[in-house]
């Protein structure tokens, strides 16, 4: 697992860059210590195939509503936390794969999982295939009521998900 502080993400393309997660873990996992909600501002995420180890199932074990490990994750499990979240503003993520390693959709992964959800983020010529979870955005999982959710202006397009017990 990394644990994501932001920065860019570029490879040169999906046929030719792979980042491949281990078992159980998220591949980058945004978990920071900011002050309040936090965002990763204009960030980048371009020309990746992410491969999710989806051979073991965490999903009991952390506090995501029964989603397991992810490609990426910002995870905000109590809403009355004010060391953290992260999430994406401004940012585009274009031209990314994602996909299980061993398309066992019964162990929860997920393509991006998101208690902090995005805000004004462009999403572009993104494919979703053979895991639990495609897309999902959750409320912490505790303390619902503190925590701000606002999706707005986020963009979709040619995003499609296949083979996704959930999208």
């Amino acid at each position: 697992k990394v644990d994501w502080s932001g920065v860019s993400l570029i490879g040169v393309n999906v046929q030719t860059t792979f980042i491949k997660g281990t078992a159980g873990n998220d591949i980058f996992q945004a978990s920071g210590s900011a002050s309040g909600l936090q965002s990763f501002l204009g960030v980048q995420i371009r020309n990746l195939t992410f491969i999710v180890n989806d051979t073991s199932n965490v999903s009991g074990s952390l506090s995501r509503g029964g989603v397991g490990n992810a490609a990426l994750a910002m995870p905000w499990p109590n809403g009355a936390n004010t060391t953290g979240p992260w999430s994406l503003s401004d940012a585009t993520l274009e031209n990314l794969y994602f996909m299980g390693l061993g398309g066992t959709l019964g162990n929860q992964s997920a393509a991006m999982y998101f208690q902090a959800s995005p805000y004004n983020t462009h999403f572009s010529n993104v494919r979703i295939a053979n895991l639990a979870y495609g897309y999902q955005e959750h409320y912490p999982t505790t303390n619902v009521g503190s925590g701000v959710v606002s999706p707005d202006h986020n963009v979709f397009n040619n995003f499609v998900v296949t083979g996704c017990t959930h999208s």
